[in-house]
């Protein structure tokens, strides 16, 4: 969710992305390379009730075999210092650990991958780019979004493992950044929405999204996301361990 891009110019961005879903998909894998560290506001919205806000401390390390994530509460007291491990390697899940104040650290595997997060809409799958990588990426052809020319690609899960069948994302042709990113479940159900609210340009002349609103259609909730700061970073390896949840180290 979180991505340090690297873009190509936006003219070519669209002559490319009208002749090649794999290519696009392509172009979306290379913004998420490298460390980097953040810091987010997360608005819990149940259907009914108040807004249950959080600060969230986030660490990561992506090259092209493996993938390390690491997400710690701040704030809310009570909950400082929860948090929540996702591990892959060649793209597949190898394992993950979640610990909140006062718990065990428990151990996770693939089939728990639709757990929530800190009981908002983001499951912990929804917490990486994996369906990028998939082997099926279909073009899904050209279409406007809020006045916006947008190119749309359809992710079909192959021999991955996933929550999700299917991820169609409607994508800026300018920008090159995914404005709405729909996920479906086996049955065809759409089940999660991500939609970009604002965009932000970089110094280096990239697009990223800062803000964001994650709803799980038809049970009337929504998590909005605001990245408060984000930088480059590197990490050791034990950074990325169960071990370290026990752990809030502030970068």
């Amino acid at each position: 969710m979180l991505t340090i891009a690297m873009l190509t110019t936006p003219a070519l961005a669209q002559e490319k992305a009208l002749q090649d879903a794999d290519w696009i998909a392509g172009q979306m894998r290379t913004q998420t390379g490298g460390g980097y560290s953040a810091r987010l506001r997360m608005e819990m919205r149940p259907g009914a009730g108040k807004p249950v806000v959080m600060q969230i401390l986030v660490k990561g390390e992506r090259s092209d075999k493996t993938f390390s994530l690491l997400w710690q509460v701040m704030y809310p007291g009570k909950m400082k210092g929860a948090g929540v491990l996702v591990l892959r390697q060649q793209g597949k899940f190898i394992g993950g650990a979640a610990y909140l104040p006062g718990g065990p650290l428990e151990k996770f595997g693939a089939e728990n991958l639709s757990g929530r997060i800190f009981g908002s809409d983001l499951s912990f799958e929804d917490l990486d780019q994996e369906f990028w990588k998939w082997e099926i990426q279909k073009d899904g052809g050209r279409t406007t979004l809020n006045n916006v020319a947008c190119v749309t690609v359809e992710s079909r899960r192959g021999s991955e493992k996933s929550i999700y069948q299917k991820i169609r994302s409607v994508i800026d042709l300018n920008k090159m950044v995914p404005l709405r990113i729909e996920k479906y479940a086996a049955a065809g159900k759409l089940v999660r929405l991500i939609e970009t609210l604002h965009v932000v340009k970089l110094d280096s002349g990239r697009f990223v999204a800062d803000k964001f609103l994650v709803s799980s259609p038809g049970e009337g909730t929504s998590t909005l996301i605001e990245v408060v700061d984000v930088k480059k970073a590197s990490y050791p390896e034990a950074q990325f361990t169960a071990a370290a949840l026990l752990e809030l180290k502030m970068p």
